[in-house]
């Protein structure tokens, strides 16, 4: 009897083995569980092995570096972020707080272990920040060029300096001081955010027609 990844014909006539999805669900919950609970820091394909009952073998098939396999593991953590367009300013960044807080909430303990044993490498580092943090960047950016047409905005602040303080805020509840993220704290940060993005624009808008 065949096994879940059996002998197959590939189109240039050789056969291979088929990729069994069972296997592939195994490895990224067994990678995961890693990582929610030990970090990218403490990550190792032994591990990955051994809570997924796979071999080496069949994992480097699939992922041939381990930083390939914690990638996929991420975005099998974190869906893609939603595009937003609900009308206005105040809607947009509501939805956005929403989204990105529900986000780290899924990676809160992937970033709690990494602080706690020193990070991660630097490489790993900028491909995580391009897989996490820059489509969410992008899709901010989007809202403030919106709201900026609308009226909303004037000049528009700098979007990496605009991120610092729309993520800060999150950030620090979720990954520093531990707390719970409720919508009556969603709320609350959209609407500092929202203020703080009127300001920064006035400040810019203002110094350009001096």
């Amino acid at each position: 009897m065949a096994s879940s990844e059996s002998v197959s014909a590939g189109t240039n006539g050789r056969r291979g083995r088929r990729r069994s999805p069972a296997a592939d669900e195994a490895i990224l919950a067994a990678t995961r569980e890693i990582l929610v609970t030990s970090g990218t820091s403490g990550f190792s394909i032994k591990e990955v092995v051994e809570r997924s009952g796979v071999s080496t073998a069949t994992i480097y098939r699939r992922w041939p570096a381990a930083h390939d396999l914690i990638l996929e593991g991420i975005r099998s953590l974190v869906p893609e972020p939603v595009p937003i367009d609900a009308g206005s300013l105040e809607n947009d960044i509501n939805a956005f707080i929403s989204q990105f807080g529900d986000a780290l909430l899924r990676v809160a303990g992937l970033y709690a272990a990494d602080m706690h044993n020193s990070g991660t490498d630097s490489h790993l580092a900028e491909e995580i920040r391009n897989s996490f943090v820059e489509p969410r960047v992008q899709l901010m950016g989007a809202i403030l060029e919106r709201a900026q047409g609308r009226g909303e905005l004037g000049l528009l602040p700098d979007i990496d300096e605009s991120w610092d303080f729309i993520a800060g805020p999150i950030h620090h509840r979720l990954l520093i001081r531990g707390e719970s993220f409720t919508a009556e704290y969603a709320a609350l940060a959209s609407s500092v955010i929202i203020a703080g993005l009127k300001v920064l624009s006035g400040q810019i808008t203002d110094r350009k027609n001096s």
